[in-house]
């Protein structure tokens, strides 16, 4: 079995998305954060910075999908609401901490495939 990245759709090829999205209802609607940093070489790197980013990062929620790329056919998903809320942050907040919290939901994700892999695979061992 291969684990490289492919561009196209094909047999045994999945599709993973992931995002951090604010999509927490109800939630106060506050000031838009417009501008994290102008270049790009410094992102995720140091500190947050400003009230209006520690904000953002302490509301954020993860989500992602494993969908089979031939047939669109949802495997798995996982919404995180309390992704944010385990990491109350503040400008002097690393960006390191952001990247942490994103791995704890990919870990989550990739364990909920596999369960559901072996589940699958389990049936035709008896």
């Amino acid at each position: 079995m291969s684990d490289r990245t492919i561009s196209t759709p094909g047999p045994g090829t999945l599709r993973v998305r992931t995002g951090l999205t604010d999509v927490i209802e109800g939630q106060k609607a506050g000031k838009p954060v417009t501008t994290v940093h102008a270049d790009p070489k410094i992102t995720l790197t140091g500190t947050l910075g400003s009230s209006a980013v520690a904000a953002l990062v302490s509301s954020v929620s993860f989500e992602g999908e494993i969908v089979d790329s031939a047939t669109g056919e949802r495997l798995v998903a996982l919404v995180d609401h309390r992704l944010g809320k385990k990491r109350e942050a503040t400008p002097a907040t690393s960006w390191a901490s952001v990247r942490s919290a994103i791995h704890v939901g990919v870990e989550k994700l990739s364990t909920r495939f596999t369960v559901r892999l072996l589940a699958a695979v389990e049936p035709t061992r008896r």
